[in-house]
């Protein structure tokens, strides 16, 4: 079995390393969890992909010992269904909710994934995080708002 957090992580912010603490406080030592830093059709991307992994291992870094810390990133340039399909093993995806969008749109990924045989867990963000999102972060980033409060990485 295979645990991936899936995202474009453009950047990746507090509510995302969040999550991955849920992930790795729900499975054991025992099970491969990875974050898939990938790429959105539907998004400009503020970072190139080497920079986003680069920012998931730093922030990565600052809860587990940073010699672990490549062994849960990944990059990969296909979608998600590319993905489960180089795979042998189950993959269990987990994704983060905010709100009903996060949730409407959820549902159908989900019934997209599930027909490559792979199957979701949602988890919530504390509620410090619950309206933490990369565009928020971007949009600050790009108007020279402030927003290191909002990711790990600084």
């Amino acid at each position: 079995m295979k645990v991936i957090y899936p995202g474009s992580f453009d950047p990746i912010t507090n509510g995302h390393l969040d999550i991955f603490n849920k992930i790795a406080n729900i499975y054991s030592l025992g099970t491969k969890i990875s974050v898939l830093v990938m790429n959105s059709d539907t998004k400009k991307p503020l970072f190139t992909m080497e920079k986003r992994v680069e920012l998931v291992k730093k922030a990565l870094g600052n809860i587990m010992p940073l010699s672990q810390v490549g062994n849960y990133v990944e990059a990969f340039a296909g979608n998600i269904n590319d993905y489960i399909n180089q795979r042998s093993d189950q993959v269990i995806i987990v994704r983060g909710l905010r709100n009903n969008t996060d949730f409407d749109y959820e549902m159908m990924y989900e019934a997209f994934t599930k027909r490559f045989g792979a199957q979701t867990i949602y988890l919530t963000p504390e509620p410090e995080n619950i309206f933490v999102s990369s565009s928020l972060v971007r949009n600050l980033i790009n108007t020279g708002g402030s927003y290191d409060e909002l990711v790990p990485w600084l």
